[in-house]
């Protein structure tokens, strides 16, 4: 049986993995819209496979799932390629919406991306 201070503890605790997961978050999208600002005139070109450099990024991790759900130009270049190496357009809508339900992390997102957050 919890008492005041095990209960207390345990949402202290919580509330402490919540913030670090929220700030992790926010961290790599910032970084990951760094990188892209910084090559996003090389998104299209194709250096091996025949896949362009965009989806090349997103399989080694330079670009996280968030952030192509967030990112209108990597909504559009997805639309544009279609390839069956990134997620589907419906997938990333369902990571944008959990994401843009949270009025902190959308005021937060709002500041790192721009105009470029896809709020729709």
């Amino acid at each position: 049986m919890l008492n005041k201070a095990d209960l207390l503890e345990e949402c202290y605790g919580r509330m402490q993995n919540y913030m670090e997961q929220f700030s992790q978050l926010l961290t790599e999208i910032a970084a990951n819209h760094a990188f892209f600002q910084e090559n996003k005139h090389n998104a299209l070109t194709s250096r091996r496979g025949g896949y362009p450099n965009f989806v090349l990024w997103y399989q080694s991790g330079k670009l996280s799932e968030e952030y192509l759900a967030l990112s209108k130009t990597c909504l559009r270049l997805i639309g544009r390629e279609r390839s069956t190496q990134l997620p589907g357009l419906v997938d990333l809508m369902l990571v944008r919406t959990r994401l843009l339900e949270n009025s902190t992390l959308k005021h937060h997102l709002r500041d790192i991306l721009g105009e470029d957050l896809h709020e729709n």
